[in-house]
């Protein structure tokens, strides 16, 4: 065997060198190339999988939403169905209300117009059967004048005309002298007033007026010096007293429509009597002594302008 030179060239050109280089470097870049697509691809199928499975997970989700979300809307539809039907109630019920309120005003009336109906036939009872109280005067002692002042003695006798007793009864008397700044009619008012007033607030002092059975009153009443001062310088030395009676009572009926108040009212003129013979009368002497009641004339008078008697009322 021929002996070879190892150290000369094998004569192949450079070129085949070069695109044998580039294919071993093709090769290994299609190696690795493959080898990172493989893990790619792997990974790609792996997150592939993770996405359909957080899909499905989300599509159960939404389904689930929905399934709420479908009975939300189910129950704000019933809760929409209560709230109408809750108004078609309200209005039943209000109409209800309306017809029972128009039915209790409707029975309030009735009863108002029983309660009138009522009251006017009390009333009427009571105009009928009521107690009407008349009275008289008449002196119980002499009349007395010492030191200025002058005192009357009398009584008043009440009788009831009326068919029912008269309850409450509270009699007031006022004396004093006649003169032009006293009118005898104010002085009965305010007298009545008064009476008035105390049979509901002096009812211990009250007393009771029988039809039939006549109840007496015993006063004794002054005139003070003043007003016989003044009477006696107008009238040269002489008094005219007066005498206001006032009887305000309740009839039996009353507490049955209320406090009614009824008010009988006198005013007398007292005189002395010089001569019982005579009709002559004459003014009381301003002086300290007394005149027996056989010397003393009383009669009912207007004064100086005031009704006599006041009727019922």
């Amino acid at each position: 065997m021929a002996n070879r030179d190892w150290h000369k060239p094998l004569g192949i050109p450079i070129t085949e060198w070069i695109i044998a280089a580039l294919t071993v470097v093709l090769a290994v870049s299609s190696i690795l190339y493959t080898v990172y697509a493989g893990r790619q691809w792997r990974v790609m199928s792996s997150q592939l999988d993770e996405l359909r499975s957080s899909s499905h997970q989300t599509d159960q989700m939404i389904g689930l939403y929905q399934q709420q979300l479908g009975e939300l809307q189910k129950q704000a539809e019933d809760t929409h169905a209560l709230a109408v039907a809750a108004g078609k109630q309200a209005k039943a019920t209000e109409g209800i209300a309306q017809r029972a309120l128009a039915q209790v005003d409707a029975m309030n009336d009735l009863a108002r117009a029983q309660w009138r109906s009522t009251e006017t036939a009390i009333t009427q009872l009571e105009i009928a059967e009521r107690p009407r109280l008349s009275g008289m005067l008449s002196f119980t002692g002499p009349l007395v004048i010492d030191r200025g002042t002058l005192r009357l003695n009398f009584k008043m006798s009440f009788t009831n005309a009326g068919h029912t007793p008269a309850v409450q009864t509270y009699a007031e008397a006022e004396t004093f002298a006649l003169k032009r700044t006293v009118d005898p009619g104010a002085v009965r008012d305010h007298v009545c007033e008064s009476a008035a007033v105390k049979t509901a607030t002096f009812v211990p002092l009250t007393f009771k007026v029988y039809p039939g059975q006549p109840t007496t009153i015993g006063f004794s009443q002054p005139i003070n010096k003043p007003d016989l001062d003044e009477s006696a310088q107008r009238f040269g030395g002489y008094v005219f007293p007066a005498i206001v009676v006032c009887v305000a009572y309740r009839s039996s009926l009353s507490n049955l429509v209320g406090s009614v108040v009824y008010r009988t009212g006198f005013i007398y003129n007292v005189t002395y009597v010089p001569d019982p013979t005579s009709p002559k009368r004459m003014g009381i002497r301003v002086e300290d002594g007394s005149i027996p009641p056989e010397r003393l004339d009383v009669h009912s008078t207007g004064g100086l302008g005031g009704p006599v008697v006041t009727p019922d009322y």
